[in-house]
């Protein structure tokens, strides 16, 4: 199994809220499915972070670590195995 995410991939924030996956990229297709790379942005739906029964949910998840060696468009691919490297904007 080829370790790039795609919009088929599912994709959570820290307290379980669902990224709605969407690329800019139109070109690259792991499985059928277009890839997801660095510069894609998420909405996030669902998430329940409520410190001190405050909500104050995820909205966005922005990436800051992509892939090393694969690119796509001269952007790199993200990987399967970066998911800690995702930020959630509140």
């Amino acid at each position: 199994m080829i370790p790039i995410l795609t919009i088929t991939s599912t994709v959570m924030c820290p307290h379980g809220g669902i990224a709605l996956l969407t690329t800019t990229n139109t070109q690259a297709l792991i499985d059928g499915a277009p890839a997801l790379v660095l510069t894609d942005v998420h909405p996030v739906v669902g998430c329940a972070f409520a410190p001190g029964g405050v909500y104050i949910p995820c909205v966005l998840i922005r990436w800051f670590i992509g892939a090393t060696q694969t690119k796509i468009q001269n952007v790199p691919a993200l990987l399967r195995r970066l998911r800690v490297a995702a930020g959630a904007t509140r």
